[in-house]
């Protein structure tokens, strides 16, 4: 049935583009003096408007009548046939408007396409024609009525829904839901009628809840090969009911006869002539030989070849390969989709493919295309492969080509004239040749239609800058949302004043939402990067420049990269400019990369009101100074500051803490949300914790949500805060990385609802191991124990790990020979036990008995690196562990 709604539908849409294209000047000014053809296209005309006017209702009887069904099928095979006719017309109608204002090339190619094709038109008309004779013909035997029109609700159509809730505990709805099988086991419903259930009921007594439950049971997924879930309100759209039925189903279920999808376990060989739409997808490698295409399916309109491969294998010949023959036989394709196929080249004849709307060459190893390519003039979408530089020469006659896609094409130049390319919508890259003998980023200004994403590239290059032009590039694209401008690195121009003019001239349209801005080396920036005008950019990225411009202005930003401002030693006021509430909306700071900043001037007034992050990374010598108040912060970020010393903002909504660098905590301040803490140490530096750099406030750190901590690399840590058990009480995680001084955890020990515990490298600590008060901490799931280089030669003691334990891992203990048994008898939970990198260790328990006793719950051990001592004897171990 999906089949037969799709059918229906696409048959209505193509007689109306029929009727269209035939009522169209273009096609009236190709019928004056052509009597030989001109009766024929008015009966083509009558023809499908006979059809028409019973097609409605052949649809609604196709379920129950067989032969309705066939006729339906017949006419859309005769549809399709029309309709590559009259797109042909279309096309010679274009290309004889176009020779009269082309070279004379153009106007000999042209010329000689349109005497072949007219020749052609009387024959290929007759056939379609008898066609179409015979099938309307059988329409009165069929008893096929014309269509008396409805009366739609006025109403707008609801908001349909096609995805089904799985449904949770439904309790006292069993002998509903058998009632509703019994019914499909009746006589109406094993008839060739449709069965329809009605669930009636007052509002909220369950009705949605019980289609639920019917849709999501066992039976009802055995017995259809097809489920769809849709939800519609009394306003409705018949149009928008069956579009919500067909989104959910895939492609492979209403392929019908017209559609075929090729896969591993079908044979190319069961394609038919019929055949316009083909897929083929290929998971593996390798297959045994080349895809190729029966030739019967002459009139294939559509294929997808799709295959996941990595470029580097299109070296190797067993591969997905394509019969490049299909650009000869199967001239009526209109999309074509190459992408992962194993093809280096498009052939000569690709210009055969007259009628292509949609050519697709992404992961494949294509890297050149034939200028022959160019002669496509319907071609409304190309897609380029990574592999290709450079495009035709000719290019710009794609007059029609509405998305050039070279997202991923590594672009060395542009070819010449793009600005007869008035159709262009979308078009990623623009890149500047060195030798300026494409397109001159000037005709930019003439693609009027440009939108969504522009990246303009390699600028360095771009020769004539008037300083005194008024000419408008990228003002005028209303419809442009994200610009890229880049210059090569380390190949920007020494003239600094040519770069800021040329920066002037790119200004886009106050509609952009996304700009970044690469190697720019200008000494300034223009007026335009700042201007409150700007009010709908959101986000902003600039990359090794020289200076900042005043982007508090901007009252819309929200994201603000500023990355690899090598010369930058202060931001201030230049940053800020003049308003009085700089950075209103903005969420996201980054500053990254930046060696020589040295001072940040902090705004006297309200500043960063809505700051969510602030991430500050490689600042070597930034040396104090954050914002006092942040109320909205809820990550802080800083990372290889070594010489920062600044108190920790004001942020109650404070999360996540990651930071390098000695970072005060303020007495009095709460941080109810914090609920992660990353520190590193970087040599000296580290965030409150050794008194003689930077010290936590005498009575702790106050964060009672607070759930994982981790500190790596402080060397100088000797102790962790007071008060852990009480002030942290919801830390689940702590992780203790490099810190060689640190000898033993704070009085009273850790908070109880400790989950998981790691120690990396920590000597002191894990030397007094005992001291620890590991065995009390009952919720502890969790232990990893690592990288400590003195002499144990048997763990865990007896008494050291808490019951609950279900995870133990232990890596890096060179001196380790064995593992205690009794040390795992009080670990009846364990699960998983890991062990890495400890090459001495050559007996896994000691003591027998107590193996059998404490692993026969043992599910899983790991043996990761150099531990070839014990993997020789772990067969003696496998027999003690119970794979429950």
């Amino acid at each position: 049935m999906t089949g037969a709604l799709v059918g229906g539908a696409l048959l209505s849409a193509f007689l109306q583009v029929a009727f269209d294209r035939l009522a169209s000047r273009d096609f009236r000014d190709f019928l004056k003096g052509r009597k030989d053809i001109d009766g024929s296209l008015k009966k083509l005309k009558m023809l499908l408007r006979s059809a028409d006017v019973v097609l409605a209702y052949a649809e609604d009887n196709q379920y129950t009548t067989p032969a309705v069904k066939e006729w339906l099928d017949e006419l859309q095979d005769a549809v399709y046939d029309a309709d590559d006719l009259l797109d042909e017309i279309a096309l010679r109608c274009k290309l004889q408007a176009e020779s009269q204002t082309g070279t004379s090339e153009v106007r000999n190619f042209i010329t000689a396409f349109v005497d072949s094709f007219d020749k052609e038109i009387p024959s290929k008309l007759e056939k379609i024609l008898a066609n179409l004779d015979s099938i309307i013909d059988q329409k009165d035997i069929l008893s096929l009525k014309k269509d008396i029109a409805g009366v739609k609700l006025s109403s707008p159509p609801s908001q349909t829904k096609t995805s089904c809730p799985e449904t949770c505990d439904v309790i006292g709805r069993d002998m509903d839901k058998e009632a509703i099988f019994k019914l499909w086991e009746s006589d109406v419903a094993s008839s060739d009628k449709i069965c329809v259930v009605p669930i009636v009921g007052m509002g909220g007594i369950g009705k949605t809840t019980l289609a639920q439950f019917v849709f999501n049971d066992e039976i009802v997924k055995k017995s259809f090969d097809l489920k769809a879930w849709v939800c519609v309100s009394e306003n409705f759209d018949n149009l928008e009911i069956l579009k919500a039925i067909l989104e959910g189903i895939n492609a492979k279920s209403i392929c019908g006869k017209f559609c075929f999808r090729l896969e591993e376990s079908n044979e190319s060989n069961e394609i038919t002539k019929e055949i316009r739409h083909l897929s083929y997808y290929k998971a593996g490698f390798y297959v045994s030989k080349e895809f190729e295409i029966p030739s019967e399916a002459k009139g294939l309109r559509t294929l997808l070849v799709k295959s996941h491969l990595p470029t580097w294998i299109f070296e190797y010949k067993n591969i997905v390969k394509i019969d490049l023959n299909l650009f000869q036989n199967f001239k009526c394709l209109r999309v074509l989709s190459l992408y992962g196929a194993c093809i280096k080249e498009l052939p000569i004849t690709v210009d055969n493919l007259i009628h292509l709307r949609y050519l697709n060459t992404c992961n494949t190893g294509i890297k050149d295309l034939p200028d022959s390519l160019c002669n496509l003039y319907n071609l409304q979408t190309l897609i380029l492969s990574s592999y290709i530089t450079k495009l035709p020469a000719n290019t710009s006659k794609l007059i029609n080509l509405r998305h050039l896609d070279n997202s991923e094409a590594n672009m060395e130049e542009m070819p010449p004239h793009m600005g007869k390319m008035k159709n262009l919508r979308k078009l990623y890259v623009f890149c500047v040749g060195k030798h300026d003998d494409g397109s001159s980023i000037k005709v930019l200004g003439e693609l009027q239609h440009l939108s969504g994403k522009l990246s303009l590239l390699n600028l360095q290059n771009v020769q004539c800058i008037d300083k005194d032009t008024k000419e408008v590039i990228l003002k005028n694209k209303q419809d442009l949302s994200e610009l890229k401008l880049e210059w090569e690195h380390g190949q920007g121009t020494k003239d600094s004043e040519k770069e800021i003019i040329l920066l002037e001239q790119l200004c886009p349209c106050t509609n952009l939402n996304s700009l970044t801005i690469t190697n720019y080396k200008g000494t300034s920036f223009p007026k335009w990067l700042g201007d409150s005008s700007f009010s709908k950019m959101v986000f902003i990225k600039l990359r090794n420049c020289f200076s900042l411009p005043p982007l508090g202005q901007l009252p819309g930003l929200k994201s603000l990269i500023i990355e690899c401002f090598g010369e930058i030693s202060s931001v201030g006021p230049e940053f800020y400019g003049n308003s009085t509430n700089p950075f209103r909306a903005l969420e996201y700071l980054s500053f990254e990369n930046m060696p020589e900043w040295q001072l940040w001037v902090l705004f006297k007034g309200e500043v960063f009101t809505c700051l969510r992050e602030l991430h500050i990374k490689d600042c070597p010598k930034l040396t104090g100074g954050l914002p006092i108040q942040l109320p909205s912060l809820t990550k802080l970020n800083i990372r290889k500051c070594k010489q920062l010393v600044a108190s920790l903002p004001n942020s109650p909504a404070l999360h996540e803490l990651v930071c390098t660098g000695k970072i005060q905590i303020p007495s009095g301040h709460d941080y109810q949300s914090l609920k992660s803490v990353f520190i590193e140490g970087g040599g000296d530096s580290i965030l409150s914790f050794p008194p003689d750099l930077v010290s936590f406030p005498s009575r702790g750190l106050c964060a009672p949500n607070l759930s994982q901590i981790i500190i790596h690399d402080c060397k100088n840590l000797v102790s962790l805060p007071e008060g852990m058990h009480t002030l942290l009480p919801s830390l689940v995680r702590l992780e203790l990385r490099w810190c060689p001084e640190l000898e033993s955890f704070p009085e009273g020990g850790m908070p109880s609802s400790l989950e998981s515990l790691a120690i990396y490298g920590c000597e002191k600590l894990i030397s007094r191991r005992m001291e620890l008060g590991l065995q009390g901490l009952h919720s502890l799931k969790s232990f990893t124990i690592s990288d400590h280089r003195k002499e144990l030669e048997s763990f865990p003691e007896e008494a050291l790990l808490p019951p609950n334990l279900t995870d133990f891992a232990i890596g890096i203990l060179p001196y380790l020979k064995s593992l205690n048994g009794k040390g795992f008898q009080p670990l009846p939970s364990l699960k998983h036990l890991t062990i890495w990198d400890c090459n001495n260790l050559d007996c896994l328990l000691e003591d027998k008995n107590a193996s059998a006793q404490c692993c026969c719950y043992l599910i899983i051990l790991s043996l990761h690196f150099y531990c070839t001592l014990l993997k020789c004897k772990t067969n003696t171990f496998e027999g003690m562990i119970n794979p429950r």
